[in-house]
């Protein structure tokens, strides 16, 4: 399902043109439908349980993890569109 604030012409600029920026890098362009539900879906089918297979993630949305002089540099070039 969209985000709330989804709409049709959400990736056209003023003039009419398509920006494909917009649907393609930052914010604006995230959301794969149906993707947490295949998950959860596909889960049943596994060795590990669903809690298990996040734990890895769930330390990296906790903790943080390090990322190198290139990753910084280029979140920075984008820091006005983060």
């Amino acid at each position: 399902m969209a985000p709330a604030q989804a709409h049709r012409d959400m990736y056209v600029e003023e003039n009419g043109e398509v920006n494909l920026e917009k649907s393609q890098y930052g914010h604006l362009s995230a959301g794969v439908p149906g993707t947490v539900a295949g998950l959860f879906e596909t889960a049943k089918f596994g060795r590990l349980s669903f809690e298990r297979l996040i734990e890895p993630a769930i330390a990296l949305a906790e903790k943080g993890f390090v990322i190198t002089s290139d990753q910084a540099a280029s979140f920075n070039s984008i820091i006005d569109e983060l």
